[in-house]
Formats: C-alpha cells, structure tokens, sequence
C-alpha cells in the first residue's frame, strides 16, 4: 500500500499492489484509487491477472467520478515458437465509454521475423462506428504480412476523457491504413480525416491527410503525402531520406492554398482571427544537420482581424523568398 505517490507533478491518492503464487501460476493486481477533487476521470484504475508457464493475462478497469466506466477490457498473451499472440476479451469491452463487440475469434499476431497477423473485428453501439484490424489472411488484397487498420467514426473527445487534463478537441476520426513489411521493407500507405475537427466548441473543419511511406534495401525512406481540408488538397509533400551517412534530404513542399481560416479556432476570439490563404512551395536538401532550404511563400488577401480594436490589417502579397535557408523579403530579388 503505498499513500499520496507524487511524479512528475501528478499526485496519486492510494496505490495498492499484490502478488500471490499458487503452483507454476502467479497472480498479480494493481490498483489506483483517488479522492473527490484529484483526477476525476481516473476515480480508480485496477489492473488484475496471472503469469503461467507461455500465457499472461490482464484485466483492465477504469472508472471516473461519476461511477462511469471508460474502460472495461481483458488481455490474454501467448508466447509461441516463433511469435506472440494477444487476444481482446471480454465479447462486451467498453473502450472510451462506449461498449462495443468484438468478433469471440480475434487476435493480434507479431511473428519474430516481422511479419503481423491479426483478426479483430471491433463494432460500435452504431451503425457504422467500428474498429477493424485485418492481416493479409483475412483480406487478400494486401501483402503478405501487413496489416489494415480500418476505424470509422471514432469520437476523439470522448477518448481523450480519459487523460488527466484533456485537450478541448472534438471530431470524429477515420482511418485506413495498411501497414507491414514487403521483401523485408517497411511499406505503409492510406488515409487519416477527423470529420467536423473542433477545439473549445470552435469548429476547424473537416481534416484529413493521404500517406504512402515505404523503406529500400538502400537506406532511404520515401514519403508522398498531401494534407486536405475540406475536401481541398491544401499542402503536398514528397521526397526521400537516407538514414546512412550525414542524412541527406530531398524533399519538396508545394501549398497550393492552404487556408489561415485553419488557425482561428486556436487564437483568442476577441484578439486575432485570420483570413485568407498561404501558397507557395519549398524545397528541402542537404542534410539533417545541415538542410538547404530553397522557395517561396506568399499571402492570398491575407488578413488579421482585431476585433478587440476593431481594426483589420492586410498582409502584403510580396513573396517571402529563401535561398539556401536565408529569407529575403525584397520584391526584387
């Protein structure tokens, strides 16, 4: 029983911790409980299992001020031959305050040799809110030992409920993405949006990016990414990284029209809000240490509102020019 434990800032009321032995098994259980006024949404937090021989299990259990429960969920471990194996139980989890089920037969798989596998079939209390992690072995259209992660509908706030202090951020978060190893490299590629992105009740928009990233037999890592908002392509990136070296760089960084409208939620209301648009394009070379940055950026009837003052300030459409890494604000140049 430990009392009052303080780290980095953050008091824990009461931890209780207890191991027993009964033959080859070894149970365990940790539990951490707060007093009315400290961390409300982590009232208690207990963590309970064994250890036998090739298998672990934990039992996990959150629960906030309120009596209500964030999470709700177990673990079942298996060391085999040549790989680990973790299985989501119970067939009712409660994940984030909100009760789901998963498929009775799922399990996440991480072969030695790199490979994953995995079939966990998560669905939300509604239709169309899911969490799906698929290996090659239940959808053929990827390669050999990748791995899908399809979620739909995810409520970011009620997830961050969870922490401490959490952001005001509100949305709903997609993904697809696939991921794994082909012919020994990293290969990964797909899309990431949060639909209606909020933060303190100000709505930002509708975000996401597309991603596809991939490893050589070379040492280099290449990325082609474009970030969206609204349904705009509103940045691009592409280029490579060689990890042996100095960490030579090549990148190019296009805007095409990226919105300052983005920002608004983030500044004080009554202070600053931006309009307009950025555009331009960057490139990046040289090395980690030493990048060589070479473009231009520029405003598109870009201002700043005060409404505070009530006064409305252009920003000038000359171009901010770099060359190798010096700005330069001269039209002529």
């Amino acid at each position: 029983l430990i009392n009052r434990l303080e780290t980095s800032g953050l008091t824990l009321d009461t931890l209780n911790l207890g191991i027993s032995q009964n033959g080859k098994q070894l149970a365990y259980f940790v539990r951490l409980a707060n007093r009315p006024g400290n961390i409300e949404q982590m009232a208690l937090i207990a963590v309970g299992g064994y250890a036998e021989e090739n298998r672990v299990t934990a039992r996990i259990r959150q629960r906030n001020r309120a009596d209500s429960t964030g999470f709700s969920f177990g673990l079942n471990g298996e060391l085999l031959d040549s790989a680990i194996r973790v299985q989501l139980t119970p067939e009712n989890p409660t994940l984030g305050y909100v009760p789901w089920r998963v498929n009775p037969d799922n399990y996440l798989q991480y072969n030695f040799d790199g490979a994953m596998a995995a079939n966990l079939l998560l669905e939300g209390p509604t239709a169309g809110k899911h969490i799906y992690i698929r290996s090659s072995g239940i959808d053929p259209s990827m390669e050999s030992g990748a791995l899908r992660l399809d979620m739909k509908g995810i409520d970011i706030g009620n997830a961050l409920e969870l922490l401490p202090a959490p952001p005001a951020i509100a949305g709903m978060l997609n993904t697809d993405i696939a991921v794994g190893f082909y012919r020994g490299q990293l290969v990964a590629g797909g899309n990431v949006s949060v639909d209606d992105l909020a933060y303190d009740g100000r709505r930002v928009g509708n975000v996401g990016a597309d991603l596809n990233f991939q490893s050589d037999s070379l040492n280099r890592f290449m990325l082609d990414a474009k970030l969206l908002a609204d349904n705009n392509t509103v940045l691009t990136a592409e280029g490579t990284y060689l990890t042996g070296g100095d960490g030579s760089l090549a990148f190019r960084v296009t805007i095409p029209s990226l919105p300052m409208t983005l920002a608004n939620a983030f500044l004080p209301e009554d202070a600053a809000q931006l309009e307009g648009a950025l555009t331009g394009w960057m490139s990046i070379s040289g090395s980690t240490a030493n990048p060589v940055i070479n473009g231009e950026i520029r405003f598109n009837e870009g201002r700043v509102r005060a409404p505070m003052i009530g006064t409305t300030y252009g920003l000038a459409s000359t171009p901010i020019l770099f060359n190798n890494s010096t700005p330069n604000l001269n039209r002529s140049s």
